[in-house]
């Protein structure tokens, strides 16, 4: 076998085992539970418990393909949702509280990508200083009083929705981030960043489009 087949089956098989690995843990637990892995009871509870990391792991899938650290986005979220709850409360109205959410969540990223863009020398340390701040607030108003939206949308918290919203952002991501010059960018910079500027991609427009 010459040595460009070798390194591609090298590129195929770093890419897939991942997915294959999981796979076959999957199978495993499958067959030993004879089957009750995937009864709707434990499907239902295994959406609940992925959904939050799931979304988080998409988000955080464009940080670190540059080479980044971001390890504000869990406090960004919570953060984020007591604003959201506080805005859907008052608004009556569960559109405000997304909207709310993501404007926050879009301040608190652009101010962490600034800061690591220009201050790279200080490394991960700004978005642990916003992960401390963020921490606060939630910890603060949690100690104040307890936080939640009415009941009239307990509606939308189904195993089918958070299946289709993962299903949905899953897709774009892959399709953003394979198939777009944004995405393909990212990439470039993480593997070597030197190369991706001699290259003429630059830090300043993607960070920005991100």
């Amino acid at each position: 076998m010459d040595e460009p087949k070798r390194e591609h089956i090298k590129q195929v098989a770093a890419k897939w085992i991942p997915f294959a690995s999981t796979l076959a843990v999957v199978l495993l637990f499958l067959f030993t539970t004879g089957g009750k892995l995937f009864s709707p009871n434990n499907l239902r509870v295994l959406t609940n418990q992925i959904f939050t990391v799931l979304l988080i792991s998409l988000a955080a899938l464009f940080v670190y393909a540059h080479g980044n650290m971001d390890i504000s986005i869990g406090a960004m979220i919570g953060c984020g949702m007591l604003f959201g709850t506080l805005a859907t409360n008052a608004g009556n109205s569960i559109v405000a509280g997304f909207l709310v959410i993501l404007i926050f969540c879009t301040f608190i990223g652009f101010i962490n990508g600034i800061l690591q863009k220009f201050f790279p020398h200080l490394g991960f340390l700004p978005t642990l200083c916003m992960m401390f701040i963020l921490r606060a607030i939630v910890t603060y108003a949690g100690n104040i009083q307890t936080f939640k939206i009415s009941n009239v949308y307990a509606v939308y918290d189904n195993t089918v929705l958070k299946v289709i919203v993962l299903l949905v952002l899953a897709l774009l991501s892959f399709y953003l981030f394979n198939f777009t010059k944004a995405g393909k960018f990212q990439k470039a910079i993480g593997g070597n960043a030197s190369a991706a500027e001699q290259l003429g991609i630059t830090d300043p427009a993607i960070l920005h489009s991100i």
